[in-house]
Parts: C-alpha cells; sequence; structure tokens
C-alpha cells in the first residue's frame, strides 16, 4: 500500500473507529434457533486438513453439501478446493470428512474457488476463482462421475471483482461487485454503486445492468432474477426492478423451500469490513429466510449480531429443518437443527463457541 493510500486511509479509519463507538452493536433479533441447537463442525479434508474460509455453499436435493473453501487469511494453505459433504457425515463424523471434487484443481492454475452454482437438471458447475487478492476468472464445466469436466472460462473485462455465479437456464451470470481492481475511493465512499451484473459465455461477456451497489449474490425464483446488493442492503428483483429492505448488508443467497430465499447477512457493515481487515476479532451473522412476494413472510432463522457464535457468516442454506452456514474468514461451518438437542457434544466441542 503507498503512502497516499495510507494517508487516505488512516483519516477515514479514525473515523469509522469513532462512529462504532459511538453506535454500538446491533440489536439481536427474535430468531428460530437457540445457541443450543447449534454446533461448529470442522470439517476436514482426507488428509486431515481443516478446511475453512468456507465463502459458499449449497445443499442439494439428496441432502449433499457442495462447498468452497480457502481461506483468504491464509492463501499459503494447501486445503483448498471445491468439496462434498453429507449432512449425516457431518453430524456423526468424527471428525467430518469431506471428499474434493476430483479434476478442478487440474483445471485451472491457482485455485482459490469464491462463489459458485449448480444447475441440478444438467449437473453443470461454475465457480469464481479468484487466482489473486485483485485477479478472478469464471470457470464453467459438467460434474460427471470421474470429477469435473471444464468447458469453459472467462476472465479480463472486469472479471477481476468477479463475486458470485448463477445458471439460469443456459445463461451464466455474473457480479461485479466493484468497479476497481485495486484500491479507490470511488468504489468505498458510502453509497458507491459501481457494481455491475453480467451475462458470460463462450463469446465473452455483456453488461445486463450496471449502477448496482456491491452486488453479491444471486438466485432465481419465479422465473425472477435476485441480486443481493450488500452495501445497499436490500435484494434487487432484476426483472420487475422491486427493491427488498433487509436488516443488514446481505453476502450469498441461496433458494430455500416453498418458494422462499435464504439471505446470509451481515449485521453491520462497518464492523464487518473491520473485520475482514483484521482490525477487530469478529464480526456478527444474521440469517434470513423470506418469501419476496410476500411482506410479511420474514424469519429470522439465526441472529449472532456481534459474531460470539459464528464470525462474518457469508452464506446460509437451509433444507429439512437444519441449517447450515458458511464464513469467508471463520473456520469450519456452523449447523443448527434441532436434532442436536437429542445428541451429546463431540469430545472436546460445547454445542456453540460461546
Amino acid at each position: 500500500m503507498n503512502r497516499m493510500v495510507m494517508a487516505l486511509a488512516v483519516p477515514v479509519l479514525a473515523i469509522v473507529m469513532v462512529a462504532i463507538t459511538l453506535s454500538g452493536p446491533p440489536e439481536p433479533l427474535p430468531a428460530v434457533f437457540l445457541p443450543e441447537d447449534c454446533r461448529r463442525i470442522g470439517v476436514v479434508d482426507r488428509r486431515d486438513r481443516p478446511l475453512v474460509g468456507i465463502e459458499d455453499l449449497e445443499i442439494l436435493p439428496s441432502g449433499e453439501v457442495i462447498f468452497t473453501a480457502y481461506n483468504r487469511r491464509y492463501r499459503e494453505r494447501p486445503a483448498r478446493g471445491i468439496y462434498r459433504i453429507s449432512i449425516e457425515e457431518m453430524v456423526y463424523g468424527e471428525p467430518p470428512f469431506a471428499e474434493e471434487i476430483g479434476g478442478i484443481e487440474r483445471s485451472v492454475e491457482r485455485l482459490y474457488p469464491h462463489g459458485m452454482s449448480i444447475d441440478l437438471q444438467t449437473g453443470r458447475l461454475a465457480f469464481v476463482n479468484r487466482r489473486e487478492p485483485d485477479d478472478a476468472e469464471v470457470v464453467w464445466g459438467t460434474l460427471r462421475p470421474n470429477g469435473f469436466d471444464m468447458e469453459g472460462r472467462w476472465s479480463g473485462g472486469g472479471s477481476c471483482r468477479a463475486n458470485d455465479v448463477l445458471w439460469r437456464g443456459n445463461d451464466l451470470f455474473v457480479t461485479l461487485d466493484r468497479e476497481s481492481c485495486g484500491f479507490s475511493i470511488g468504489d468505498l465512499i458510502p453509497g458507491a454503486a459501481t457494481g455491475k451484473l453480467l451475462r458470460v459465455g463462450y463469446g465473452g461477456a455483456e453488461t445486463v445492468a450496471e449502477g448496482l451497489e456491491f452486488p453479491n449474490g444471486l438466485v432465481v425464483l419465479d422465473n425472477k432474477l435476485y441480486v443481493a446488493e450488500t452495501r445497499g442492503g436490500t435484494l434487487r428483483d432484476m426483472v420487475d426492478g422491486e427493491i427488498i429492505e433487509l436488516p443488514g448488508g446481505p453476502d450469498n443467497i441461496t433458494r430455500g423451500p416453498v418458494g422462499t430465499i435464504v439471505v446470509a447477512m451481515h449485521p453491520d457493515l462497518t464492523d464487518y469490513w473491520l473485520y475482514t481487515l483484521d482490525f477487530t476479532e469478529g464480526s456478527g451473522t444474521r440469517i434470513m429466510r423470506l418469501d419476496p412476494r410476500r411482506a410479511d413472510d420474514r424469519t429470522i432463522l439465526f441472529d449472532d449480531p456481534i459474531g460470539k457464535t459464528f464470525k462474518g457468516g457469508t452464506v446460509a442454506a437451509f433444507s429439512r429443518g437444519t441449517m447450515i452456514a458458511g464464513s469467508a474468514y471463520d473456520e469450519g461451518m456452523l449447523m443448527c437443527s434441532q436434532i442436536f438437542q437429542n445428541l451429546p457434544p463431540r469430545p472436546g466441542q460445547e454445542n456453540n463457541t460461546g
């Protein structure tokens, strides 16, 4: 970081710290899952290496969990990739082992997977590969019995800020969370709307929408495409233009049961930003399930506004009464289910980390 950037960053940081001290932490909201319903699951690979930095995940109809893993704070750690694990293994494994999806590491150089999307009908998988902190590419292919078969990739033209991907039929949508690849005051000032939504394919990329406030997660529901705008604290319906206000900054979003969306949120974005810079020891996690067609159909599944149990959750999925969450900066996954009320904790592990 050069001297000019430092000169600009220091006073901004000082103002931010004062604002946090004066405002205090967000108020907790009533939630479905209590601390005793949740456990942090320390998943490892077959070489017994902890899988950390779980940025994105999906629960398949079979009950299998597909997730990306790499720790952005410690990029030298070798355990990274896209993995699969059953919910049963997460509950009863000692320790829970996840299988790496073969063929992915051979297909790309410097594998650091970020957001991902799976098309259940075709078996296609797409993901963002953050090769370097300020460089990324989008990779796609098909999941076959013997592993991943890469079919295409896109880089350049702003791909450095690719955040999440989503299959919608034969179209692959990509969010670019901001404009600049490196440090930019224009991207950081409050209200900055420099993000874009793209459609990507073999012929390159085309802009679908721009002027978005840090677009992040994507989901399709009832033929509508929704984008999470982290800094705007909203979900945006890209078909009708409807904006849904949220009690936090949304990160990744997933499809929930019966026409709902599950949103992982940062209750205080400034607190989360400081956490990612290692200025604080933790940041809150708030997870909500909502029906975007009904303003009164909102349920807080889990709420930890100061990160006592799980820090900086970036994704969550909910299926069959079980919620699973991951964090790009915390360790392991958070699993919440009433099944834990009838199970003893693992040796040396309490029901929660609080």
